[in-house]
């Protein structure tokens, strides 16, 4: 651009250089008349040159105002091309996005390489889970019990290091596995194990904290929409419900006060009336073998239960209703049928009611329980301990067995104050009837449960879950054994509970 203004300088100047030397010579010889018309014309020249020299400024002007404005524009749209603040910002948040996308992919594979490592391989090829719970028990006792982690009846203070324990354990542990099959007869199978390490096993080889593994639950089921088929060890089919407690988890919460759910073997079908979305009627019937009562005469003999000796297995059934998309409403009646047979060779027979309940009160508060009324039921978890009385009648002075006629329940109170915070309190009792008692002339041994009358136990429990899979929990546990005279015995129990499941 200075080139092109010095080149149309130059021109002008050229053109105007003979202009200014001729007048300068007219000035220096004096003025001439004749040459006035040439004077003249040479000013009416010089005026239009100065007027296209006006001209050329303005239009040079104009292009320089042009050429600024062009650049500018330039400027504007390199400005404008280039990123401002924001879009800096924007693209550091995608690059570090992209840094956490890599990164979590990084780690998905790593998980996908470890589930890989540690799949599980059936012989069936059908999917199989490993779940459990690794329970720590620490406790405080005050006062004599059977078993100092695992109390079911209060005894009589024999010494002073026995009234008052404090121990831990982990044999309470849970290890399961579930399995899904194939489709048999148009039903879906299934199959679940769990095993805890609550086994006396062998003093002399393990710790009384740790214990040796046992089947604790099994269940292999075939269902249909609305049947079932199940056979495995699992509580009565009476007695469905049980309180919550991580005190007592290697044997169900009130078990021999009040709550019918010692575990064995059984066979049960199940039919489902669904009456409409939110209400259901079940029929359910079961053969029960009460495995109570076996005899170890030597360390390779195990003895048939007095249920076993009689060739036939106990039967039961429950009518059910339910009612309620989350089972608000949930009622049941059983009754169980079976008899024993005593090494005096006589048959008892067996029998029970039931009656459970399992209600929603509100959102957060819901009551549950159950009731029941038999004879000889030590195989089902009640009767004090006792299927069975022997001792000498009064009348004839013969030597006599008869069956204890019991009655009991539970019932409890659990408040679920948010996902983390649940409290329990239940209240549990078996009673045999005192008129069994004196009827006969009882043979004295030293033995308490065979004048256990009464067993009561009243519990307490917090459960904290600061994760889904982290559980926390104190509980409280008092029991009361009333024998068939003197004082009751009683303990009172300490317990808190820490647990991961997996």
């Amino acid at each position: 651009m200075k080139r092109s203004k010095h080149w149309i300088a130059a021109s002008l100047l050229a053109q105007f250089a003979p202009l200014l030397l001729g007048q300068a010579a007219v000035l220096a010889n004096g003025a001439n008349p004749q040459d006035d018309a040439r004077y003249r014309q040479i000013d009416e020249r010089l005026n239009g040159l100065t007027s296209e020299l006006e001209r050329t400024r303005s239009e040079l002007a104009t292009a320089v105002e042009e050429i600024h404005r062009l650049r500018a524009e330039l400027e504007q749209g390199k400005a404008t091309n280039a990123p401002d603040a924001s879009a800096e910002i924007a693209a550091a948040k995608l690059s570090e996005e992209v840094a956490r996308i890599r990164e979590d992919q990084d780690v998905i594979q790593e998980q996908v390489k470890v589930h890989e490592q540690d799949k599980v391989e059936t012989l069936s090829r059908y999917r199989l889970w490993i779940n459990g719970l690794i329970l720590f028990n620490t406790f405080a006792n005050r006062g004599t019990v059977d078993n100092p982690d695992l109390a079911n009846i209060a005894l009589p203070v024999t010494s002073q290091a026995e009234n008052n324990v404090v121990g831990a354990s982990v044999r309470q542990t849970i290890l399961g596995v579930n399995a899904n099959g194939p489709h048999l007869f148009g039903a879906r199978s299934s199959a679940d194990l769990s095993m805890d390490f609550s086994s006396s096993g062998d003093a002399g080889t393990y710790l009384a904290s740790t214990g040796s593994a046992r089947i604790h639950t099994a269940h292999l089921k075939l269902e249909w929409p609305h049947d079932q088929v199940e056979f495995g060890s699992t509580e009565p089919l009476i007695s469905p419900l049980s309180p919550t407690s991580y005190a007592s988890v290697a044997q169900p919460p009130l078990e021999w006060a009040g709550n019918l759910s010692a575990w064995a073997p059984q066979i049960k079908f199940e039919h489902r009336l669904q009456l409409s979305d939110t209400h259901s009627i079940a029929f359910e019937a079961g053969l029960w073998d009460a495995v109570y009562g076996g005899t170890n005469l030597y360390n390779y003999q195990t003895l048939p239960s007095d249920y076993e000796s009689e060739k036939w297995p106990a039967v039961e059934s429950r009518i059910s209703w339910r009612t309620g998309n989350d089972s608000r409403f949930l009622a049941g009646l059983g009754g169980y049928r079976g008899a024993l047979k005593t090494k005096y060779g006589r048959t008892i027979p067996t029998w029970a009611f039931s009656a459970d309940v399992s209600v929603r009160l509100l959102s957060k508060v819901s009551i549950s329980g159950e009731l029941y009324r038999g004879s000889s039921m030590a195989g089902l978890g009640g009767g004090s301990h006792k299927d069975i009385l022997i001792g000498t009648d009064p009348s004839t002075g013969a030597v006599r067995s008869i069956g204890l006629n019991a009655i009991g329940g539970w019932t409890q109170l659990k408040l679920n104050w948010s996902p983390v915070v649940e409290f329990n309190a239940a209240f549990g009792q078996d009673s045999g009837y005192g008129t069994d008692f004196r009827r006969l002339a009882l043979t004295r041994t030293t033995n308490p449960l065979s004048t256990l009358a009464r067993n009561q136990m009243v519990t307490g429990n917090l459960i904290l879950r600061p994760k889904s899979y982290l559980v926390l929990s104190p509980e409280y546990r008092r029991i009361l054994s009333g024998q068939l005279s003197g004082t009751s015995n009683v303990a009172n129990l300490f317990t808190l509970s820490a647990g991961y499941i997996f």
